[in-house]
């Protein structure tokens, strides 16, 4: 604007030069440097009010650019107030257990309206169209940083997700949220379209700044999305009202959104999981910046004309190679938080993993701890739903071991015992410490990585979990528990090792000494009726929901059953029959994920008889409840695998009556007729094969969920009897891949198959293994050898005669169950 009185130009708001936005940049600088002055200490203690120091001191860079004429700021100093009080402002979490005092939270009032109003500006700014890419990436940054440290939930979309209540921070997410969406078009579009290109380090911080924002719906490895049942109020007060099992149907609900119920009531299930939420604009964005790598689209000119798949591949490695090692690292983590798995995410981790493998092997330039662990974290997820990462990530793994752990390639790969175990660590690491200057967060990254890719290093695994009992009392409550699940998913026993042994007893002696901490008084093996006056032990050392059901199901895959985790488990379910696992307080309507409660059933179905002092004191209101979610959960449709199509099919040419997905999760049940023992002589109703079996499971499906005909039930009853008072039950399990561990000459089988068999058995069955590296040995086109193979294992006839010279006659598997395709 030209002023009429003289030719003086005005500058136009938040458009300042260079000169003047340095003399702002210096005010909003000199801003921050609030002194600290130890004379203020209060008596919470030097951390609090450093806590309030870097408040004030945050506070005071945004107000002083809010209180700064805009015609002398530009947009490089409203960039400076948003990411240097991001990087200043200190974090909130209580779910700890942290409180956090009255005058502190005033602070915080006054920090998060004051950014609000800096949000607007930035809204303006962004409006206008002026912004790089380099200032896009550093506000996406620095705005999820601020939602990171506020404590609020960062759960993209959706509606009343804000576990804070009051005006400021509801205000803070919906403003942030909107322009977090704009932010990410915007990216896109620079990616795409502008020829100035972002650097490595600016895709990673916008990477990192969106899977924040927007992860994973499901956890690694959960088949749905958590789900969640209201406990009845008669289960949590079952001394004062008396439980009635038949009409717990009427009982519980459910509570599902409608557009959870949509989503789930749909018969392709495997569908709408891919199909769900489908490339939206920060799922755009994820696969603009994966396709920068793989393409090698730099800001260098010499990348831009290159277009044979060849030359893509040299420029992505070249691009990578640019990348620090906390940049690969950070890239990895984030496309495994987010987990949208598409074919261009696949590719971008093979890719990762490769050059992470190359840098480790050609001893370039060696990772810190927290970057191998972070790295084989988001390998070990991300393959879990991409089965073709998962070569990559073993080699991944081997090169840690032998280049940077000192582990030789023979006793990384090799089977081991506990008898000789000890010799290999000694022989293969030098000071016999690999995993001394790791963090404990470090350690459990790494382990998790291993249980979910089934990777069994057995010497790896011995050196982690010995360091990791070294430092046992430096880990975080919680950190325990997920490393006793490592430890239980994969079948660690003292076969492996005499470390596991050592490991499971410290783990629940160290959380007993906490726990007694906790609450002051030593823990009986009595629970009280009123449960210690409402107080949680297991709440107040940081063990949630998540962590209870994972160490109960844990203890009881190892069968862990001393006395000191007898009073865990004591604890773990008293904890949840009273309705709370993360407060001090019970309630009426609580809550608890059907995924927990399933692993709560499968241990105190065990625990009744194994260990019954462990649950002695569990209601039986509640373990009817947990009971019925289990049999909800067993009824839901399942779809059997190609593998155990073709076992169904060979199964019908031999004339063996059976039923496939049995409620209980049984791929094929058999029952045979009473005083025999040969399969082909199993029960077969009026309609079909194994009658006996498919009515049962009809008739236990409608007494559960309730029939009003009482007719139907009597009907059904009779061949219900049949099914329970017959002579074998046999349950013949496919095992495959997933059930066993990988990268070793013998597969052992997984925590969660040993507990399944052993389930099966306490109800009375007779379990069949039918492992897939055994039944994959015959090709697809051999019927009749596949037909030999299931008469060993199964006893199905006495001789199969399959033309006048040609009978095959029984004959018991041998012992080293090998056959002519070994």
């Amino acid at each position: 604007e030209v002023e009429s009185n003289d030719s003086q130009i005005k500058t136009e708001p938040w458009k300042a030069d260079f000169k003047t936005s340095t003399r702002t940049q210096s005010r909003l600088k000199t801003a921050a440097a609030v002194p600290f002055s130890v004379s203020e200490k209060t008596n919470d203690g030097r951390r609090t009010y450093q806590n309030r120091h870097q408040i004030v001191a945050a506070t005071n860079i945004i107000v002083t650019l809010l209180n700064t004429d805009p015609t002398t700021c530009n947009e490089v100093n409203v960039l400076y107030a948003l990411s240097q009080s991001a990087k200043i402002y200190p974090p909130l979490n209580n779910s700890r257990g942290v409180t956090t005092r009255g005058d502190e939270k005033a602070l915080r009032d006054i920090f998060l309206s004051n950014l609000v109003k800096l949000l607007d500006v930035f809204t303006e700014l962004l409006s206008n169209g002026e912004l790089s890419g380099r200032h896009l990436s550093n506000a996406a940054w620095a705005i999820v940083r601020h939602l990171k440290n506020s404590s609020i939930d960062l759960k993209y979309g959706g509606a009343n997700e804000v576990p804070i209540q009051d005006r400021i921070p509801t205000e803070l997410k919906e403003k942030s949220t909107i322009l977090l969406q704009r932010i990410a078009v915007e990216l896109d579009r620079h990616i795409m379209l502008l020829p100035q290109k972002l650097k490595a380090e600016e895709l990673c911080m916008v990477a990192w700044a969106y899977a924040t924002l927007k992860p994973r719906d499901r956890p690694t490895g959960w088949e749905f999305p958590p789900r969640e049942t209201r406990v009845p109020d008669h289960v949590l007060n079952y001394n004062n009202d008396r439980f009635d099992r038949e009409n717990m149907s009427d009982v519980i609900t459910f509570e599902r959104s409608d557009e959870f119920y949509d989503f789930y009531k749909n018969d392709d299930l495997e569908s709408n999981l891919n199909d769900k939420n489908d490339h939206d604009e920060i799922d755009t964005l994820f696969i603009s910046i994966f396709n920068v790598f793989l393409q090698g689209e730099t800001m260098c000119e010499t990348f831009t004309n290159r277009t044979t798949k060849e030359q893509r591949n040299n420029d992505s490695e070249v691009l990578l190679q640019e990348c620090t090692w906390k940049e690969l690292s950070n890239l990895a983590w984030a496309c495994a938080s987010h987990g949208h798995h598409t074919v261009t995410s696949e590719e971008f981790m093979m890719a990762l993993a490769t050059e992470a493998t190359r840098r480790i092997r050609n001893n370039t330039i060696m990772p810190q701890p927290r970057d191998v662990s972070l790295m084989s974290w988001s390998l070990g997820v991300f393959q879990v739903q991409n089965f073709r990462l998962g070569d990559h990530f073993v080699t991944f793994v081997d090169a840690v071991s032998e280049s940077m752990l000192n582990f030789s390639p023979h006793d990384s790969s090799m089977d081991r015992t506990s008898d000789n175990v000890s010799t290999a660590l000694s022989a293969s690491s030098a000071n016999n410490q690999p995993f001394q200057e790791w963090q404990c967060a470090d350690i459990v990254q790494f382990a998790v990585s291993l249980a979910h890719a089934r990777l069994d290093r057995t010497v790896v695994l011995c050196s982690l979990f010995t360091e990791a009992l070294s430092k046992i009392a430096n880990f975080q409550s919680w950190e325990l528990s997920v490393l006793l699940w490592v430890q239980a998913r994969l079948y660690l026993t003292g076969q492996q090792g005499h470390i596991f042994e050592a490991f499971s007893a410290a783990i629940t002696h160290e959380l007993l000494v906490r726990m007694e901490k906790s609450v002051k008084v030593p823990l009986s093996d009595g629970i009280c009726d009123n449960y210690r006056d409402n107080v949680f032990p297991l709440a107040r050392i940081g063990i949630g929901a998540q962590e209870q059901a994972n160490l109960a199901w844990s203890l009881t895959v190892l069968e862990i059953y001393s006395p000191e985790s007898i009073t865990l488990l004591q604890e773990i379910f008293s904890t949840a029959s009273h309705g709370t696992t993360t407060t001090n307080n019970t309630d009426a309507n609580a809550m608890i994920k059907l995924e927990h409660a399933h692993q709560l059933h499968q241990a105190l179905f065990i625990l009744q008889h194994d260990c019954p002092k462990a649950v002695n004191h569990v209601p039986p209101s509640f373990a009817a409840f947990l009971d019925d979610q289990w049999k909800q959960e067993k009824c839901r449709r399942k779809i059997s695998s190609a593998r155990h199509r073709a076992l169904s099919q060979t199964l019908k040419l031999m004339g063996v009556a059976h039923y496939n997905e049995h409620d209980e999760d049984i791929d094929v049940a058999i029952v045979l007729k009473d005083a025999t023992s040969w399969t082909h002589t199993a029960e077969v109703g009026e309609e079909g094969a194994s009658a006996a079996v498919a009515s049962s499971a009809s008739y236990s499906s409608l007494s559960r969920f309730g029939d009003s005909d009482g007719d139907s039930l009597k009907k059904k009853q009779g061949h219900s009897n049949k099914l329970s008072t017959a002579k074998h039950r046999v349950a013949v399990e496919f095992d495959g891949p997933d059930h066993f561990t990988r990268g070793t000459t013998k597969p052992r089988a997984l925590g969660h198959a040993v507990l399944k068999y052993k389930l099966l058995k306490r109800q009375g069955w007779t379990v069949v293994r039918v492992p897939y590296y055994e039944f994959d040995k015959i090709p697809f086109w051999a019927s009749m050898e596949r037909q030999r193979y299931l008469q060993r294992i199964l006893k199905t006839h006495d001789n199969i005669r399959f033309s006048s010279v040609d009978v095959s006659e029984y004959q018991a598997i041998v012992a080293n169950r090998q056959s002519r395709f070994d």
